[in-house]
This record gives structure tokens, sequence and C-alpha cells, in this order.
């Protein structure tokens, strides 16, 4: 199986051994205070990360549907649609470690004013506690450019707390990360200022205060992937129901996601991270049953009783957090905090970087020097990167980064006048013409996303919301291309590489769909798009269309 054994429909061979963390572990932690991290709620919900480590060109899109009640007690039909760089694929494993390493961060000294978070791949490998090597700094670095390249199209599904609404808008969870190292001439010493932007919505998000506790001591006891993300998916849904938690067997499938197959497979492949959070005490006890009398399966979760949800006020100040993470005592910790609250990120980058470089004055004891520089404000030792520079590094992120959400913006209006207009299109189509259309896009799909159909109609007799979701995507795509007259992705870089070695590009009007259908012989029920493609010269995000883009950019004369 691609996301959890290497076949993607078959069980495991023979009996599944699920990793077991080490019980003097479980006992050490357990007899700490909870580490709790604040973490946005939406990217508890809905899947992002592959599970399997093998990033499969075939399953570069996750599909996701379902209805929810409104706040008027009404039903709101969501889809949420993640969409992988073709080359770097989506998000996988390690990468879900990183975004939450990411979650602890942000929580610890929140987001800048101006939209940016300043990072190391120390800190983060710190917090994973993961070697610092270069080899793990790399994966770090690619994680965060895997997620900065995966597009999401919300409609209706990610939720806006001081609004009360849910949005329909395609995004990225990061605009843009920037790297900067920088190495002292005389002490050959690395230091790295690293800028992370997450998007608006998610910014406005975390303002609004979504977030939940995550305890980070329990998540870094689970092995499994798919226990990872069970287990956050389930964090969440056990705030509003604390003792037992049930869900449809499919639909948690999907949320994770793992492959569509037989209730009896989804049983065995859940089996292990299930049986993970069992171990670690998460959950007292799941079982998956079917509703007598019905295809429905559900998985119910019950919760332990001497596991009650930590109230908000009762977490640690996360300043207090980073210095007991860095051998501080509590007591001493949440006096330097109250003392010297300014002091704390400044002395504890400089700390950090002393520390990562093996200089003297760290090596003993750590966190006595990381106590006293604080209460005596030490100044940073030489070869330290100064404030002007990172303000500097900072205000070239910031410039970049603006330019960058301005061509979102314009991305975004003109998705949604795409959406208007492929929406015209169908109102005009016949009843045949639509059901031809949506033949074509089931046989479009990929093998992964039909089997996932096929399974549906074996298990529930008619299509889920994803399958739905996923035939409905490409039934747009084939609708851009053929009445709007908007090239793909694919074919656009394929006109490239002609361009490049001085090749003629097909016609229009010879020039055939992927199923054989040239383009001049089906007759549109609307007019097509009034402006035609375009050449563009310099490639933008893959997965839209670089044409159209031009036509909307600033000078272009186009409203």
């Amino acid at each position: 199986m691609d996301f959890l054994f290497p076949n993607m429909l078959e069980p495991a061979p023979g009996p599944v051994e699920v990793p077991k963390p080490d019980r003097g572990q479980m006992d050490a932690l357990k007899e700490q205070h909870k580490h709790e991290i604040r973490v946005e709620c939406n990217m508890e919900e809905f899947p992002y990360f592959r599970l399997g480590k093998r990033n499969s060109k075939d399953f570069n899109k996750i599909h996701f549907a379902r209805e929810v009640r409104s706040n008027d007690g009404g039903t709101i039909k969501q889809r949420w649609v993640v969409v992988a760089d073709s080359e770097l694929g989506l998000p996988g494993p390690f990468d879900q470690d990183v975004y939450v390493a990411m979650e602890a961060i942000i929580d610890e000294f929140g987001i800048h004013p101006e939209g940016y978070v300043p990072f190391t791949c120390y800190r983060i490998a710190q917090i994973l506690g993961k070697d610092h090597s270069g080899r793990t700094y790399q994966a770090i670095r690619e994680a965060l450019m895997r997620m900065v390249s995966t597009r999401i199209t919300s409609e209706k599904a990610f939720y806006l707390r001081d609004e009360r609404v849910w949005i329909s808008e395609t995004f990225h969870l990061y605009d843009s990360v920037r790297f900067e190292e920088r190495k002292s001439a005389r002490t050959k010493a690395a230091f790295e200022y690293n800028l992370l932007f997450p998007c608006r919505w998610y910014i406005a998000s975390r303002k609004a205060n979504y977030v939940k506790p995550l305890d980070m001591n329990l998540y870094k006891q689970l092995g499994l992937p798919a226990a990872k993300k069970l287990f956050r998916y389930l964090d969440k849904r056990r705030h509003s129901s604390p003792r037992e938690v049930k869900v449809d067997l499919f639909h948690l499938a999907d949320v994770l996601p793992i492959a569509p197959s037989f209730p009896s497979k989804l049983k065995q492949v859940l089996q292990p991270p299930c049986q993970q959070l069992k171990d670690v005490g998460f959950v007292h006890d799941f079982k998956i049953v079917q509703i007598y009398g019905t295809k429905t399966w559900q998985a119910i979760f019950t919760f332990p009783n001497e596991q009650p949800i930590i109230a908000a006020d009762q977490s640690i100040d996360p300043k207090v957090q980073t210095l007991m993470d860095r051998g501080i005592t509590q007591s001493a910790a949440e006096s330097l905090v109250h003392a010297y609250p300014e002091r704390i990120q400044p002395q504890l980058e400089a700390f950090d970087w002393m520390v990562a470089n093996k200089n003297k004055a760290t090596r003993n004891n750590p966190a006595g020097f990381l106590r006293k520089a604080i209460e005596d404000n030490y100044v940073p030792p030489k070869g330290f990167m100064g404030e002007a520079e990172r303000q500097e590094i900072a205000r070239r992120g910031i410039e970049e980064n603006n330019i960058k959400r301005e061509k979102e913006e314009v991305e975004s209006q003109i998705r949604r006048q795409l959406k208007a207009q492929i929406e015209k299109v169908k109102a005009n189509l016949s009843p045949q013409e639509l059901a031809a259309l949506q033949k074509e896009a089931e046989d479009n799909l990929s093998s992964f996303l039909k089997q996932r159909l096929d399974n549906d109609m074996r298990n529930l007799g008619h299509l889920s919301d994803g399958s739905l979701s996923a035939v409905e995507f490409e039934f747009d795509r084939i609708i851009e291309g053929r009445y709007l007259n908007i090239p793909s992705a694919e074919e656009e870089e394929e006109g490239e590489r002609r361009e490049g070695r001085g090749e003629e590009l097909p016609s229009a009007q010879t020039a055939e769909s992927g199923n054989g259908h040239q383009v001049s012989e089906v007759a549109p029920s609307t007019p097509p798009s009034p402006h035609p493609p375009t050449p563009s010269s310099s490639p933008q995000k893959k997965g839209f269309s670089h044409s159209l883009f031009q036509q909307f950019l600033p000078g272009s004369g186009q409203q």
C-alpha cells in the first residue's frame, strides 16, 4: 500500500508488528508536566500529508469532502483539495513532523507583525529530537519547500473564527520560505537566520485564537505517521466529545488519508496506528463495527478517565517551556520570563547558535550559562549575526513575499472568475453532453482514484463525497481546455519545451485533447474565453494557466 504497506491495496504479509514505545521513556514522560503547544485547528481536521514514505507520482492529489452544520442549523457542503507540485510531490511523513515543530516555534514567540516567523533548522531538529547533521537540515529545508509548493483549494472548508465563516479560496499553507546562512571568516562558525511566511488565512486563524493544545511528548512517542495524524485528528474531536468519538470508517480513511478499500482491509490497515495510540495511553479502547442492517461502518474510540483535557489556563507559558527545554527548571524559567520578558528570544537565539557551534562557554553547564546570560543581558558573541543584518534579511524577505502575495491575489481573482465561467458552460450543456463529460472525467482519473470509485460502489452503492470531488475536479479541467481554450499546465510546459527547441507549436484548430477528440470538432455551448492564450516568457506556478494569468497582470489592459 502506498501509504502504509508496499502494495497499495493488499494487507501486510503475516502478522503486523506494531512498534511499541519504550516503557521507560513513557514512564519518564508521564512524570513530567505535559509539554503542550498550541496548534492551528483547521490543519488538524483536514488531510494534507501523505503517510507513505514512497513519493508516488500517481498519488499527487488529495480530495476530501464532507457536510457540516452551519451556524443557523442548516448544512454546508465542504470540499478540500490538496494538489502537489509535479516535481516535489505531496508533503510526506517527515514533513508532518516539521509542520508540528513549526507550530511549536510559532507558539513560542508568535508571528511577527510583518507576517513572518524567524526559525532555524537547528531548533526544528532540537524539537524533534533529531541529530544536527547536514542531512537532517537538508531534509527540513526540503519539507518546508514542499509545503510552500503545495496548493490547497478550500470550498467553504477553512474556518475563520472571528468572522464565523468558512472561506472558499485557493492558497498555500506557507506563502514562502527564505533560508539565510552565513559563516564567520574568523571562527568558521555558521549562522542561520531563516524566515517562514505563513499564508494570510493561517495568520488570521492564529490571530483569532482558533488553536488547541497538543501534547508534544505524546506526539513524539508515536512512531507511525498514521498514528500521529490520527492522534491530531482525535485530539481535536475529543474536545467536544471527551469520553468517546465515533467516526464513519470511510470518512476516517479520507481524513488520514489511507487508500480506500474493503472494510476488512481498512480495519487491518488501521489496527497498527490505533494500537499505538492505545499503547501510549491516549485511547482506552477502539473498535470498528458495522451498524446493524446498513452498509455503514464506524470506528469508535474511547478515552481513559485519567487523561482529562487540560484547560488552557493550566498549560505552561510557551516562553517558560522553551527555557525548560534547554535545562532550566520550571520555577527559574518562570522567574526569568516574569523579570526579563524582552531578553528571552535574543538570548535564546545567541545561546542556540553557541551550542550548535560547540562554543566552550556552553559545554559544562549550558542551562546555567543561559540563565546567567538572560539575567546579565550578555552581549552576543563574535561571529553572531547582528541585528542590522537580520533586519536587512527580513526587509528583503518581506519585499519578495509581498510581491508574491500580490500575484497570489491576482491568481485567486482569476480562479473565481474561471469557476464562474465553468459553471456557465455546465448550465448550457445538454444532459447527454454532461453525461459524456462525466464519463470522460472518470476515465481520466489516476489508477488510485479509479480504485477509490470502484470501492465506493462496492461498499456504499454510490460515490462518496470525496470521490465526487475528484471527478468534479477533473470535469472542470476538461471544460477549461475544451470550452474555454485554457491549456493545462502540462500542455504549457510541453509548449515551452518545444518553443525552447525552436519547434513549431501545434495549431489550436487541430490540437487533440488527451482523449483523442479534436478541439475544433467540439461545438462549445458558450462562447470561448474572450482572451485567447498568449505565450509566457517566465514559468509560473505549476497547475495554473500561465496565459490566463498574464491577461490580468497589472498593465495588461484587462479587467
